[in-house]
């Protein structure tokens, strides 16, 4: 129970406002995931009335021009599966660079008027030849790349390219920087255009969907925590977690389809992609440290320090093989950040059951204290509690005397009457007789009296012993 006088400054209880922290910090992080692999629709388009090309095909790792060429022999391929991420069959690229070669037939029944191809999810770009003509492509290959992952796929077929009858070849140049490889999801297939558009706008619109919705409770939360600082509440947490919110909404629009559909995903753009995936873990890192309090110590400085250089770099440098070796030393220094999230979220919430332990409060008091804060609230309680103390009276966290349950109370605090439980929450809250007099519009002498008979019910000798059992035993 929170009971104190006047505020003395703008400012969400302690509690409170780590509650909404790690509420909001904690769903950011899991979208942020949902957004970077999770967000697979869940509806598939249907080849209607369309050949399937799914199953398994030739591919080889490595990029030359003339593997684009039906006379090319690819007998000595490897044989993969179409769809299928090709790290998970443990088929690796060479720079990043690979093709697949898909042989396939079409009987002469099947001619279609805007025949086209569908070739669902690639990653991360590619360039799809038929019958040695190029035909299409997503993303942009080579030094300067850019990404396209979540773009569905569907290339229209000029007119007399196709063989009916006869055996065709699809070739597909991929490149592949760091998340799924190559033809990771379907549909793959050949057909009618007005039969493949719907299901390819369908999951576009899914897609769009969900990261307008990602975009709109970030933005909502960025709005709410810039909204309290307006209204002067200006802590460190607060600072740290605008920046992370900053940096993900930055990543947000970056990765979204609606960017790239757009025309504006140069380079440079997928370049500061790469950068901010660098500097997330790293304010992720700072906030943390301020919201649980702990010192900036040369471990994390080290960590904030190499993600700073590790996203200037990323940011400067655009050939593949510059990149190849920035992206090892990402993956490394984001696990060491992750573990150090993990520890340090650890750690405070070990360090907190024990402060907020009623029997060490007690022997505080016990002890002779008059005040008994949390280290995580410090911040915000230390005036209010140095206040308290110079009125005379004791000060109690407030989160320690909420952190107790009144299924705790010994039978002796069924003696207490109604007002005396009341009077009892007063003074472990820190009120002088005076001011719970004031406050229950009773005389002093009758707070006194009644002072006594608790202390002689619950078998105490001073408020010490009083105060420590009220804690202990959830009375407060």
């Amino acid at each position: 129970m929170k009971m104190w006088s006047t505020p003395i400054s703008k400012e969400i209880p302690g509690s409170e406002k780590r509650l909404w922290f790690k509420f909001v910090f904690g769903l950011t992080v899991v979208l942020a995931g949902y957004l970077s692999g999770a967000l697979s629709p869940v509806l598939s388009a249907e080849c209607i009335e369309s050949i399937s090309l799914e199953g398994v095909h030739k591919f080889s790792p490595g990029d030359n021009p003339m593997w684009a060429s039906p006379s090319f022999d690819d007998d000595n391929w490897a044989n993969v599966r179409v769809p299928g991420d090709l790290s998970d069959q443990g088929v690796h690229g060479e720079r990043g660079m690979g093709w697949y070669r898909i042989h396939f037939t079409l009987e002469d029944s099947l001619e279609y008027g805007e025949p086209a191809l569908a070739l669902g999810n690639v990653g991360n770009a590619d360039e799809v030849y038929l019958n040695g003509v190029k035909i299409g492509g997503e993303g942009r290959i080579g030094d300067g790349f850019v990404e396209a992952p979540w773009k569905e796929r569907l290339y229209r077929i000029p007119a007399g390219l196709l063989h009916y009858g006869e055996e065709n070849l699809l070739a597909v140049r991929i490149m592949n920087t760091y998340r799924m490889a190559g033809i990771f999801e379907g549909p793959v297939c050949i057909g009618d255009y007005s039969d493949l558009i719907p299901g390819n706008l369908r999951l576009e619109f899914l897609r769009k969907g969900g990261e307008i919705a990602l975009f709109t409770l970030s933005f909502l939360f960025l709005l709410g925590s810039g909204f309290l600082v307006v209204q002067g509440i200006r802590t460190p947490e607060y600072t740290s977690f605008i920046l992370f919110l900053i940096l993900y909404i930055g990543l947000l629009v970056l990765e979204s389809l609606f960017f790239y559909d757009s025309g504006m995903k140069s380079p440079f753009a997928q370049r500061s992609i790469f950068a901010i995936s660098s500097l997330l873990p790293a304010s992720g890192l700072l906030f943390l440290v301020c919201l649980y309090r702990d010192p900036m110590g040369l471990w994390i400085k080290t960590l904030m320090a190499a993600s700073l250089l590790l996203a200037l770099l990323l940011l400067t440098f655009s050939f593949y093989k510059a990149y190849a070796s920035l992206m090892i030393a990402w993956l490394v220094l984001f696990g060491f950040s992750g573990c150090t999230l993990l520890f340090l979220a650890l750690r405070a919430y070990v360090r907190r059951r024990h402060e907020s332990d009623p029997e060490l409060a007690s022997e505080a008091f016990a002890s002779g204290a008059r005040a008994y804060l949390l280290k995580e609230n410090a911040f915000e309680e230390l005036v209010r509690a140095v206040h308290t103390v110079m009125d005379g009276s004791i000060y109690i966290s407030p989160d320690l005397s909420a952190g107790t349950s009144p299924a705790q109370s010994s039978g002796k605090s069924l003696l207490l009457t109604s007002r005396e439980s009341e009077i009892l929450k007063w003074i472990v809250s820190g009120l002088t007789n005076k001011k719970i007099a004031n406050t229950l519009h009773i005389s002093v002498k009758t707070v006194d009296t009644h002072r006594t008979s608790i202390m002689r019910k619950l078998g105490v000798h001073n408020t010490a012993e009083m105060i420590r059992y009220a804690v202990k035993n959830g009375l407060a």
